[in-house]
């Protein structure tokens, strides 16, 4: 399509309105284009959108004679969005199909240099070409944007820049808070990148509704709700939780809390289709199970192991207390027979010595049968003194055997207090049966000791 032919043929009138009509033209060229005609009443503010919307829009820019002004654009086959839904609410694929398109075009008109805003995007302004594919129109009140000198605005934001004007402009159903209040108070509207994402959001609610927010109240009765209560919720049954966190980000009454352009392309609601989101919320949701399963076999595991734990502890302690009652039995024996051994060695040793006296009596008589006795008498003497020797050997070997079982009963005591592994356990089974053996040797040499004096 070119720009340079020198006239052209009304085929259709395509629309009309208060101050332009619409024609379906074909150049000389052969190019099918759309002419727009305005009839441009006094006023500087009709003149500069009228420049604006060429500026932006226009494929040739036809000043004529007196207050006329022709405008030539792309012609687009197609029908408004606002057609389109015809009063009854879209498929969310739909809605997403066409939102992202909208969003693209916003993205691109607000990130340039200077940034642009519509000021008056809503469905009538979106025409939807036979393909689905979308084309935005009617740039006749945009603006450019003068970015403040902060920060924000260095990193080419458009939060904080607005453009004011003294009229109302734009569409009542799609108006953004902020314009509503300041025109009211002030009396000036101000108008930002923002007010083009509420826009936008009121466009999600009409294709979702199939009306536009509060489409039954009066202007006043608009202003009133918008101001004070905000947008309309969408309805929680009909459509997904991501399509409703998108459009409550488009329509905060902050405009410094909403959604930009670039926010809204990265939003799961555009970035996945309805079935892919529901397959990775079916992933997250079987990973979560996994985890959930996981952990509680990992608790169970842990549980076992704690069980089994217990178990030996417990097995150790109850081999432990047999083993000590054991030792204690063959202790009580040891001493019993000790006892009676000693018993029987002091009846033997005072039966001896009542014999020593009696020969020695008879050795003070000077007889040999005497000094025989005498010799023997040494003799027995030597081995009375071997047996008391032998006997407190017994003796001192019995109170090491107690004190080594006490000993033993004490580390096993200090060993089951510290048991947290497995490892300190099977090393403590392992001394405990070592510290058994040395007893039971012990033991042995004792009776050894005891069954030598006997």
């Amino acid at each position: 399509m070119s720009g340079q032919f020198g006239s052209w043929e009304q085929l259709d009138c395509l629309g009309c309105g208060g101050q332009a009509r619409v024609f379906k033209v074909r150049t000389d060229q052969g190019d099918v284009l759309a002419a727009k005609y305005l009839d441009l009443p006094p006023g500087e503010e009709t003149a500069a959108s009228a420049v604006t919307e060429a500026k932006f829009a226009a494929t040739r820019f036809d000043p004529a004679v007196g207050q006329r002004l022709i405008l030539f654009t792309e012609f687009i086959e197609g029908q408004t969005l606002r057609c389109i839904i015809n009063g009854q609410p879209l498929e969310q694929a739909k809605i997403r199909t066409y939102s992202l398109q909208l969003a693209e075009a916003l993205n691109y008109i607000h990130t340039r240099r200077p940034p642009v805003i519509h000021r008056d995007v809503n469905c009538n302004n979106v025409m939807i070409r036979p393909d689905d594919t979308l084309k935005v129109i009617d740039f006749g009140l945009s603006t450019c944007l003068q970015p403040l000198e902060d920060a924000s605005s260095a990193c080419g934001s458009t939060v904080n820049s607005t453009a004011s004007s003294r009229h109302q402009l734009g569409t009542v159903g799609f108006l953004a808070p902020e314009i509503l209040y300041r025109k009211e108070k002030l009396g000036v509207a101000q108008y930002s990148a923002q007010s083009d994402i509420w826009a936008f959001g009121c466009t999600v609610y009409q294709m979702a509704t199939g009306q536009a927010p509060y489409y039954s109240s009066q202007p006043a009765v608009y202003i009133y709700r918008v101001v004070k209560q905000g947008a309309p919720q969408l309805p929680k049954a009909a459509y997904s939780e991501e399509l409703r966190q998108f459009y409550h980000g488009c329509v905060c009454k902050d405009r410094r809390r909403r959604f930009t352009a670039g926010d809204l392309l990265q939003h799961n609601f555009l970035l996945y289709r309805p079935e892919e989101l529901r397959e990775l919320r079916q992933l997250v949701q079987d990973y979560q199970r996994q985890c959930a399963e996981q952990t509680q076999l990992h608790a169970r595991e842990k549980q076992q192991a704690a069980e089994r734990k217990r178990k030996r502890i417990a097995s150790a302690n109850a081999e432990a207390t047999r083993e000590r009652q054991r030792l204690q039995i063959r202790l009580a024996m040891a001493q019993k027979v000790a006892k009676k051994a000693a018993g029987k060695r002091r009846r033997e040793a005072a039966q001896r010595a009542r014999e020593r006296r009696a020969r020695r009596s008879r050795m003070q008589s000077g007889t040999d049968e005497d000094v025989n006795l005498l010799v023997t008498a040494a003799a027995e003497a030597d081995e009375a003194a071997t047996v008391e020797q032998l006997t407190r050997d017994l003796a001192a070997a019995m109170d090491s055997f107690r004190r080594d079982l006490l000993a033993v009963e004490l580390r096993l005591s200090e060993q089951l207090l510290q048991l947290d592994t497995e490892d300190i356990a099977e090393r403590a089974a392992q001394q405990l049966e070592l510290d058994t053996k040395m007893l039971m040797l012990k033991s042995a040499e004792a009776t050894a000791k005891f069954d030598k004096v006997s």
